[in-house]
């Protein structure tokens, strides 16, 4: 039987949540033909799925910019797909993607919502376009996704269609057993860091939806106890020339013990290494660093966002949002338990189990089988 075809239409291929679901939906899934349409430019997951034979159109728009080039190539490029399901991934895509593969004659459209929606944290250019997707969920898609139960109450709330909402969870999947001696050997070396003190990390891009204030400040009471540890801070802009954050690690005098690392690529590299994985978020969906880090059996500090508690459960520790103080509570409390060996390797494998029972691949994969599956014999 000739395999259906897949067109997924996403804002952009750069390194992030989303983007790294799809790649591993894509690269784990064998019963579909995909293609894929970045709206703006390429990145670390456009490299990966040409490397895996997937086709990537780039639009090429601005970001935060709407081109009248960039949508006559979209129509061009989504009207010769001859796609069976048209799936977009995120608001942008949502909206453009959507609409213009209504114009040229899809009606398996369907929609992926994959972060929180808050309105204090997200711009002017985003609230527009989350509007216009409210008035259009009612006409462009036949399904909604959302990777968490959060976001679906969220943007149920603000008005999207509450009837073709479903939620299916993010998979994860990893079986190479990390050899992360270089990594640590480097980072060691380059950070000045010592194997009798806790690593902490906590792995995020710089956006106002991750908080990096409420770490540094959470971090700096743990500090003034004479706690030790190290934090890395991992991610696109965590660097030295960001002069936001630099000023945030200078005003609460963190110099000593948070590094700037950047950007690494091998994510579960970085997880096997540290102790402790901290997440500070003010908003969040689906927060896949949690299930990343415990995948690998590393525990985890995170504030109560998103589907946060859902993920870790038992295995971690969960404190509100935009509160220092519980977070430099939990992530005490963390620290200490490091010591009693046993109760610790018991906490990190109970992480493995929980990512590998709960939130495995076969899982996201065959969820979203039966819906492409569904929804093509509908048409029938």
């Amino acid at each position: 039987m000739q395999k259906k075809n897949i067109l997924h239409i996403i804002s952009g291929l750069s390194d992030g949540g989303a983007e790294g679901a799809l790649y591993r939906l894509i690269l784990f899934d064998n019963e579909y033909n995909h293609m894929v349409v970045s709206l703006t430019d390429g990145g670390v997951y456009s490299k990966k799925l040409l490397k895996i034979g997937v086709t990537v159109n780039l639009i090429s728009m601005p970001r935060g910019r709407i081109t009248i080039n960039g949508l006559i190539k979209l129509y061009k490029v989504i009207k010769i797909s001859r796609a069976d399901i048209v799936q977009t991934w995120m608001y942008h895509a949502d909206l453009l993607g959507g609409l213009f593969a209504k114009f040229a004659g899809y009606n398996n459209i369907i929609w992926g919502i994959r972060g929180p929606y808050n309105k204090k944290r997200t711009s002017f250019s985003t609230k527009i376009t989350v509007k216009l997707c409210v008035l259009f969920s009612y006409w462009v898609p036949c399904k909604i996704i959302s990777n968490s139960y959060f976001a679906k109450k969220a943007h149920i709330a603000i008005g999207y269609n509450a009837k073709i909402f479903s939620v299916i969870d993010n998979g994860y999947s990893f079986t190479k057993k990390i050899d992360h001696n270089n990594f640590k050997i480097e980072l060691a070396k380059k950070y000045n860091l010592k194997n009798n003190i806790p690593i902490l990390a906590m792995v995020a891009r710089f956006d106002p939806h991750k908080d990096h204030k409420n770490i540094i400040a959470a971090l700096s009471i743990l500090a003034d106890k004479n706690i030790e540890f190290i934090c890395l801070l991992i991610g696109t802009d965590m660097v030295s020339s960001n002069k936001v954050l630099s000023s945030l690690i200078e005003q609460y005098n963190m110099g000593q013990m948070v590094r700037l690392v950047g950007r690494y690529e091998n994510i579960f590299e970085v997880m096997s290494f540290i102790d402790i994985h901290v997440l500070s978020s003010a908003a969040e969906s689906f927060p896949n660093v949690l299930a990343e880090a415990m995948l690998v059996g590393t525990p985890c500090v995170s504030t109560d966002v998103g589907d946060a508690k859902r993920i870790i459960g038992n295995t971690g520790w969960v404190v509100p949002a935009n509160n220092p103080d519980l977070l430099a509570n939990k992530i005490e409390i963390a620290i200490s338990e490091i010591k009693n060996t046993i109760n610790w390797n018991i906490r990190k494998q109970s992480c493995i189990e929980r990512i590998e029972n709960k939130y495995s691949m076969n899982s996201m994969t065959s969820s979203f089988h039966n819906l492409w599956a569904k929804l093509i014999n509908e048409k029938k």
